[in-house]
């Protein structure tokens, strides 16, 4: 997920949207981890790899760090200043109404981790995150604003 000012990713804006209306959400229980980046820290790791030779002929992939969606309408909830309504309801429930509904992939978005290495990038190339999770998710809702 790349988050940002002036990033519009779906995932990230559906549930700003949903915070904002004080929608219901069945976050409370769900452990799911999902990359994310922001947009500095994409040009910052490709900066370094046009002017580091250690970058020729290698493929990076990159993450600032790995957040919950739990985590990321708690953050939205601060930033606009409402209430997030949040709820527990168990995965194979979410799962099961996805796949009644025909909405199986979006079931899948809710609950499945998409995790990735940046292992490579950090010791090759030095990249790192150039800013706090808290500050991405931060600029990230004001730039929904």
């Amino acid at each position: 997920m790349v988050l940002g000012k002036g990033i519009r990713s779906s995932l990230f804006g559906i549930l700003a949207a949903a915070v904002r209306r004080h929608l219901p959400l069945p976050l409370l229980m769900l452990k799911n981890r999902r990359a994310y980046i922001s947009r500095d820290s994409i040009v910052d790791l490709l900066y370094r790899c046009a002017v580091n030779d250690k970058a020729a002929n290698q493929v990076f992939v990159a993450a600032d760090d790995n957040i919950s969606l739990k985590e990321v309408a708690i953050a939205i909830e601060k930033e606009l200043g409402v209430r997030a309504l949040l709820f527990p309801l168990p995965g194979f429930v979410i799962r099961l109404g996805g796949y009644v509904t025909g909405k199986s992939a979006w079931a899948s978005v809710l609950l499945d981790n998409i995790e990735i290495d940046s292992h490579k990038a950090r010791t090759l190339l030095g990249w790192h995150p150039l800013q706090t999770k808290s500050e991405v998710l931060s600029e990230s809702v004001r730039g929904l604003m």
